[in-house]
């Protein structure tokens, strides 16, 4: 989330107790005990995530919302996408009874005669499916 938020990260950035990120910040919280070699290796993996994300705003920014890509604009694409997703996940949450618990990126726990057919209910609500 804090990649897709804007938070910097770089090997160098990672490597250095210098400056504000909140990424690094996460990333050094939970792995304290590696090496310099691997944490140059997570940060350069990191920083092509976050670089991706940042295209992907802008992309949308420009070409989906007809705006231009400042930071102001980026950020209305980047809370635009939560307000769907919430909509989303409550059009499903509602379609299977609402049962389940919602958690960020979907809902845990749906009854199994909701789970046979996933494609129909998606498609019924006019959603995309992907799958991961």
């Amino acid at each position: 989330m804090s990649l897709a938020n804007g938070s910097k990260i770089s090997p160098g950035i990672l490597l250095s107790a210098m400056g504000h990120s909140m990424t690094r910040d996460i990333v050094l919280q939970e792995t304290a005990d590696q090496t310099a070699s691997n944490m140059v290796k997570i940060g350069l993996r990191l920083q092509q995530i976050s670089k991706q994300y940042s295209a992907a705003k802008k992309v949308v920014c420009s070409h989906e919302m007809r705006m231009a890509p400042t930071r102001k604009n980026q950020k209305q694409v980047f809370w635009s996408y939560f307000d769907w997703e919430r909509n989303a996940r409550y059009q499903i949450w509602n379609a299977v009874g609402r049962h389940g618990v919602m958690v960020h990126d979907g809902i845990d726990g749906i009854p199994e005669e909701f789970l046979q057919d996933i494609p129909g209910l998606v498609n019924s609500l006019n959603l995309r499916l992907t799958r991961s």
